[in-house]
């Protein structure tokens, strides 16, 4: 069960997706994962925060890294991003919820990642995910999978979707619960 929601920079995914696991939380159900945030100076973007979403952050990536991955003019830690990254897909106490935010060039240029992703993807455990609004290869493939359900976002109807994920995942949710059975 894949829910993916997609949408161009600044159109509020992030923000979605926070709002949506603190929602799911204040009824009990446990999340992992991870989001990641801009970091700004000076009005500017300057690079990208990976957060796992039950505590510890790194930079994943800056304008002026030294870093043979390079996305735009962002140089990517790959080493920062997979401490926080697969630590928080690849939990000791297995979620409810899967949260990926994002699953984007920088983050697919980790092959332990995108490993890590097809665990999580092929288990049973439902994921939330944010993709961007551009076509890349893997990203292509999850949206047009089966189980996956694509919200579309934009800064007009983020209240609006927030609502409409949350409610889908909890009905994908109660629906795992009944297949497990008592």
């Amino acid at each position: 069960m894949l829910h993916l929601v997609r949408g161009k920079p600044g159109s509020g995914k992030t923000t979605l997706v926070l709002q949506v696991c603190r929602d799911l939380a204040d009824k009990g159900i446990r999340t992992a994962g991870f989001v990641t945030e801009e970091i700004r100076r000076g009005g500017k973007r300057w690079g990208f925060l990976v957060r796992d979403l039950r505590g510890g952050s790194a930079v994943m990536a800056r304008r002026g890294m030294r870093s043979p991955v390079r996305v735009g003019s962002y140089g990517v830690d790959l080493e920062a991003f997979e401490e926080i990254a697969l630590r928080s897909i690849c939990p000791e106490q297995e979620p409810d919820l899967f949260v990926v935010d994002e699953i984007g060039k920088m983050e697919l240029s980790s092959p332990s990642f995108v490993s890590a992703l097809e665990k999580v993807i092929s288990g049973r455990i439902p994921l939330l995910a944010t993709v961007p609004a551009y076509g890349l290869p893997f990203v292509d493939l999850l949206l047009s999978r089966e189980d996956a359900r694509v919200y579309e976002i934009s800064p007009s109807n983020r209240e609006a979707m927030k609502e409409v994920v949350l409610e889908a995942v909890l009905f994908d949710l109660r629906r795992s619960d009944e297949a497990l059975g008592p």
